[in-house]
């Protein structure tokens, strides 16, 4: 018996499991909560001058502009399709965190990434040590060592455009770099 709980120790200590709550706590822990989302990134990138009236102009004061709204519209449409089509042509499993708070989603998140879900969509993700938070469309899980275990997880994006612009490329830039602070890779 004792000869057992020896390889199993030391079976510990070769493969520890990932500690889930260590990297939860860690990943949440600021006392202020001041956050930049991803999504402020590309909005900032996109039109400084409509960011900052979004931030910092009364909502009574602003155009009524429709346009937005719109292409929200589309572009939710378009990632919804896309994820459809993802799991009819691949029959890859896609899990979503559905939490009451963003909190509550990221601990999911955590969760699907420790058991090495094949791709993780609209996963809330944050690091408010250094303030920082996003949703990427996509976790998609790859080979290679991380603090999750055996694998890791990358950024993948869903636009509905025919060109790659600046404001997507750093709003994937910053949700890899949370990313990589929680996977610590």
């Amino acid at each position: 018996m004792k000869s057992g709980s020896f390889f199993n120790r030391l079976k510990q200590r070769i493969n520890p499991k990932p500690d889930i709550d260590t990297i939860f706590d860690e990943a949440l822990n600021r006392d202020d909560k001041q956050v930049v989302w991803s999504s402020e990134i590309y909005a900032y990138a996109r039109s400084p001058f409509s960011f900052y009236c979004d931030k910092f102009v009364d909502k009574s004061e602003q155009d009524d502009i429709k346009l937005f709204e719109v292409l929200a519209t589309a572009g939710n449409t378009h990632e919804q399709n896309t994820i459809q089509e993802i799991k009819a042509e691949s029959q890859i499993e896609i899990v979503r965190p559905v939490g009451k708070t963003k909190t509550e989603s990221f601990k999911m998140v955590l969760d699907y990434m420790v058991a090495g879900k094949p791709i993780i969509h609209q996963a809330p993700l944050f690091w408010m040590p250094d303030g920082t938070a996003g949703i990427p469309d996509l976790l998609i899980k790859q080979s290679g060592k991380s603090a999750l275990g055996g694998h890791h997880y990358m950024i993948g994006e869903i636009k509905s455009t025919r060109t790659t612009i600046i404001p997507h490329l750093l709003q994937s830039a910053y949700n890899s770099m949370i990313l990589a602070k929680i996977q610590q890779r």
